[in-house]
């Protein structure tokens, strides 16, 4: 490989890969409210759209994976960089939520499944020695500024221009990356080309029902269904309880028989998707654990703030941008220096130490948030939680890729960002399912409890009433209001109500991602003592 020109080129295409996959993500959470506006459509949908798009990531990460080591990671590079293209253009011309989920959960979501894993690949044939570590900084480095970013572009755009301009960027970025692309040498291709097609398919099914399944709680209910369930018209009959538990089931199922066949594919010596002996590595699987549950901490709350900022406190998304920042630049400051900070502390040490941060984070954002927070008050808890992930991620991505063996690395990250996109997919459909749940049944017992309306008639309606509510502003709740035959003090008590509900449905979200977080200490225990990296060691950022 040519070095100067060369090495600047490639990392340059890599690195502007990097930036778009990352930033994306970040620019549609901070244009939720804008997105409902100008799409005509409700939070909820949104909701589904930001969960598809990270579901269809981790459900085809694998296979992406396995693709590249068939066909080559420079190949599976380009033709997801060209679907991403094609995404991102069908997003930015989105009439509707529908054709938006095409072009941005499906389309970007595949795009992203075939680069993501191709990219770490070819930094390693591209890169050697010094190179190579110093590739790796900088596409973390690219990775932690287009977090940082991502609020700030989305929030200007929205505020003074279109969200859109921002899929119209990545189309440009995209096509620019496919050109420098042509400088990239590829990785060796495996000798064995041949997919696991019973596999992938189990693994795709597997995860979209358990997280679809999971998406359906705050539509449907947990187990006594709150709604019918409906296929093009016709009801379902399911006793009486939700779909949700079903298709959990199901798709819990449809792993365990991913699993035998992968155990059966190893014994015979024949290809397979994924080496499952890896799952009895126990720093490997209590790391998963770990990125899988702060990665659904961190989507879940990065997903209800924005709402809390706008729809509550009324800040335009520019404003909620910059107030979310602080979480941004701690995560850099810390991913970047979190060797010298813990100097002396082993990998694991270090991610507890993390994990105390981030949770104290989250429960001072349980307190400070409230119908008239200032955004001073919303620093030092963002804060902690951009440091406590800093120093998470790298440092349990150190025990997740020191735990196996050398042969099986390119395995180990590739379950890495299959849990990354899961956790994603799964904070947001479970913390916020646990938002707009919450937020249907304060408003039912807020009317419930107010001599201004009919207590009977609310407690017969009380399950269509929580099923239509809509996570909304003050001012769009008055404009609906003033087209109603309320009296003047119904729809004062009304605001009132919603604007109570709205803060308990936040605190109940970021109560949810907590609890979660609580969870995922247990996971970082079972990590054992006799297994110690210590931060003085070569770390790898992704």
């Amino acid at each position: 490989m040519k070095k100067s020109a060369g090495y600047g080129l490639i990392l340059f295409a890599l690195s502007l890969a990097q930036f778009i996959m990352t930033v994306d993500t970040t620019i549609m959470n901070v244009s939720v409210p804008t997105l409902v506006d100008d799409l005509n459509t409700t939070v909820g949908y949104v909701q589904t759209a930001i969960t598809l798009y990270a579901l269809v990531m981790a459900s085809l990460m694998l296979v992406g994976g396995k693709l590249g080591e068939i066909f080559g990671r420079k190949k599976m590079f380009q033709l997801g960089l060209v679907i991403y293209a094609i995404g991102s253009l069908t997003t930015a011309v989105a009439p509707n939520i529908g054709v938006l989920i095409f072009g941005w959960s499906f389309l970007e979501g595949i795009g992203a499944a075939l680069m993501m894993p191709a990219m770490m690949a070819l930094i390693s044939v591209n890169f050697k020695g010094k190179q190579r570590v110093a590739a790796l900084g900088v596409v973390a480095g690219v990775a932690g500024a287009a977090a940082a970013l991502g609020p700030i572009i989305g929030g200007a755009l929205s505020t003074y221009a279109s969200w859109r301009y921002a899929f119209i960027g990545e189309v440009v970025i995209a096509l620019l990356t496919l050109i420098l692309s042509k400088n990239i040498l590829d990785a060796k291709i495996s000798a064995r080309k041949q997919l696991d097609y019973k596999g992938s398919l189990l693994a795709v099914t597997g995860l979209a029902l358990l997280v679809f399944g999971i998406l359906q709680i705050s539509t449907y209910g947990l187990i006594k269904a709150t709604r019918p369930f409906e296929i093009a018209g016709y009801e379902i009959d399911l006793f009486g309880l939700s779909i949700a538990p079903f298709l959990i089931g199901i798709g819990a199922i449809v792993i365990w028989l991913l699993f035998k066949y992968e155990r059966r594919l190893k014994d015979k010596k024949q290809p397979y998707l994924l080496n499952i002996d890896l799952f009895k590595v126990v720093p490997l699987r209590s790391g998963l654990s770990v990125v899988l549950i702060t990665q659904l901490t961190l989507a879940g709350t990065l997903f209800v703030m924005p709402l809390f900022l706008q729809l509550v406190l009324g800040y335009s998304a520019m404003k909620s941008g910059v107030a979310l920042l602080p979480i941004s630049v701690a995560l850099i400051g810390f991913s970047a220096f979190g060797q010298k900070i813990t100097k002396g502390k082993s990998a694991i040490e270090s991610v507890r130490i993390g994990q105390t941060l981030l949770f104290m984070g989250l429960i001072l954002l349980l307190f400070v948030v409230g119908n008239d927070t200032e955004i001073t008050n919303l620093i030092i808890p963002f804060l902690f939680m951009g440091a406590g992930i800093g120093l998470i991620i790298p440092f349990i991505q150190t025990v997740i890729l020191g735990s196996v063996k050398a042969s099986d690395s390119s395995q180990a990250a590739g379950l890495n960002y299959t849990y990354q996109q899961l956790g994603t997919s799964l904070g947001t459909a479970l913390v916020g399912g646990a938002l707009l749940f919450s937020l249907g049944s304060g408003i039912v017992k807020g009317l419930g409890s107010s001599e201004q309306f009919d207590q009977s008639l609310v407690e017969q309606n009380s399950v269509q009433i929580s099923n239509n509510v809509e996570f909304v502003s003050n001012a769009q709740l008055e404009s609906a209001l003033d087209q109603s035959n309320y009296s003047d003090e119904q729809k004062n008590e009304i605001l009132f109500i919603n604007s109570e509900a709205r803060i308990r449905s936040i605190r109940t979200s970021l109560g949810v991602a907590a609890v979660a977080l609580l969870i995922s200490f247990g996971a970082s225990g079972k990590v054992k003592d006799a297994y110690s990296i210590k931060s003085n060691d070569n770390l790898v950022h992704s």
